[in-house]
């Protein structure tokens, strides 16, 4: 089962069945491929072992994820004042406000880029811009400075004006493609195209968030999301793009990837 920075991703049909002709054909001195092992004893024997190991390692791939979300919450209650970046989360989702910051390292010490989900459109934006502002004058420390776009001045308590900023989204509307490979061993009644749609966006909804590195494997899965299937393969593009991947995308603090029903295709086969 692979990891990633996100957290582990269950191992696919194929890849299982590809490790076990491997060791049959060490074990038993046979020299099987994938086509001529489907079909012999070997297969049907081994058939229902791999749905249930996928379906255990998908199990421990939500449990992690769930374990890990569990720690990340409690050592936000415990040390949130000792953690700039999460009391400063903190406090803009307490005030109404999604946001993202770039990651800190040596080359970007003592700058904070914060990106705010906001509709610069919006008839209250001025508003919502000097809200913004405000919590970021009110709960950072002096000396850091502020990149971004978004930029304006505050008073300081000593009487200093000082100029704060932060970034808007970068939206991308994204298509996407999920691949469902139909098991020919299962009585479970198949989800409808529609039903399926539904699943994908609301995971997403749920994985997936500004910022945040988006990986298709995650978002929908054989035993979580549809056991009547021996493999399902999730693809995307940017809009504008010929070419699908299934690849990890390393997003900026400003990504924001935006998704839709009907820029959605699923393929039955």
């Amino acid at each position: 089962m692979a990891y990633s920075e996100g957290g582990y991703i269950p191992s696919d049909f194929e890849d299982i069945l590809s490790r076990i002709i491997v060791r049959v054909n060490e074990e038993f001195g046979t020299d099987y491929t994938r086509q001529t092992f489907i079909g012999t004893n070997f297969y049907k024997c081994f058939y229902p072992i791999i749905q249930e190991l996928i379906s255990v390692e998908a199990d421990f791939a939500l449990a992690y994820a769930k374990l890990t979300d569990y720690i990340r919450s409690t050592n936000e209650m415990l040390a949130v004042s000792k953690t700039a970046e999460e009391a400063l989360i903190s406090v803009f989702k307490k005030n109404g406000y999604t946001v993202s910051l770039e990651r800190n390292t040596l080359q970007n010490a003592g700058t904070i880029g914060l990106c705010v989900d906001v509709d610069s459109a919006a008839q209250d934006y001025a508003g919502i811009k000097a809200d913004i502002l405000e919590l970021l004058k009110n709960n950072t420390v002096a000396g850091i400075s502020f990149k971004g776009a978004e930029r304006g001045f505050r008073t300081l308590s000593n009487g200093q004006d000082m100029e704060f900023a932060y970034d808007l989204p970068n939206k991308t509307d994204i298509y996407l493609k999920l691949t469902i490979t139909l098991s020919n061993d299962t009585n479970i009644l198949v989800d409808s195209e529609e039903e399926i749609k539904n699943k994908l966006i609301d995971n997403i909804g749920q994985m997936y968030a500004l910022g945040r590195k988006f990986e298709p494997a995650r978002y929908f899965t054989v035993s979580r999301d549809a056991p009547y299937a021996a493999d399902v393969l999730l693809e995307y593009k940017k809009e504008g793009e010929e070419t699908y991947s299934s690849q990890v995308y390393q997003s900026k603090y400003t990504d924001l990837f935006v998704f839709a029903k009907n820029r959605l295709e699923v393929i039955m086969q």
